[in-house]
């Protein structure tokens, strides 16, 4: 596929992701009276979820086109369907606060997250070992693992929220709160151990293979300045 098509689509993505979050402000009834506030606050709290869910989306999508000039039809493809899905956000959210039956709302939502998320983690995944810039299956071994290891863990943590949603039906929404928010700030902290290993001269491979482990050690156990 040719960088300029990749170029458009990111473009695109962008303004589907813009026009998703935009969406979801819409989909919040204004309160009439004093009687309807528990439900506006109910509103909110689940756009809350859901805005944090997208731009996690984005924030992954973003890191790894960012560092990958390629782009193949089969990872094309994949993209193209987590965006189709994405897309059916707002849709899940309103139904979460109108259906009737919690319990089907709240699979619905939970399948469009967990599909989209293991969507974008497989993508993740093949761009990272068609651009790797080594040969030896060692390190491509470590790759995929680091990469598997990733999508089991956030898997694990969807599945156990949409359990637990289900179990306590409308209260129990909001513990999807916890996922999304659990994996924006894994993300942030990868992050800083990822531009900290650049910083000292590691290569992508060196990070995934662990070489920078005193750094991350350094990273993770330092104390905030104030």
């Amino acid at each position: 596929m040719t960088k300029q098509i990749k170029e458009r689509f990111d473009a695109l993505s962008d303004a589907i992701i813009a026009i998703i979050m935009t969406i979801l402000v819409l989909e919040i009834k204004i309160p009439s009276s004093s009687k309807e506030l528990p439900s506006f606050a109910y509103a909110i709290g689940l756009f809350l979820i859901s805005f944090v869910i997208v731009f996690n989306f984005w924030y992954r999508r973003t890191q790894i086109m960012s560092v990958n000039d390629s782009l193949s039809y089969k990872a094309f493809v994949q993209d193209v369907i987590a965006h189709m899905l994405l897309a059916l956000f707002p849709l899940a959210t309103k139904m979460l606060v109108e259906y009737q039956d919690k319990w089907v709302a709240i699979l619905f939502y939970g399948t469009v997250n967990f599909v989209t998320a293991l969507l974008l983690s497989w993508m993740t995944l093949n761009l990272t070992l068609q651009n790797a810039k080594t040969d030896t299956k060692n390190q491509k071994y470590n790759i995929r693992e680091f990469y598997m290891k990733r999508l089991i863990m956030v898997s694990g943590m969807d599945i156990f929220s949409m359990v637990l949603a289900l179990l306590f039906n409308k209260v129990g929404i909001f513990l999807y709160l916890v996922s999304p928010l659990m994996e924006f700030w894994m993300n942030y902290k990868r992050g800083v151990i990822f531009e900290t290993a650049i910083a000292n001269g590691y290569t992508f491979e060196d990070y995934i293979g662990g070489k920078n482990q005193g750094e991350q050690r350094k990273i993770r156990t330092k104390e905030p300045k104030h």
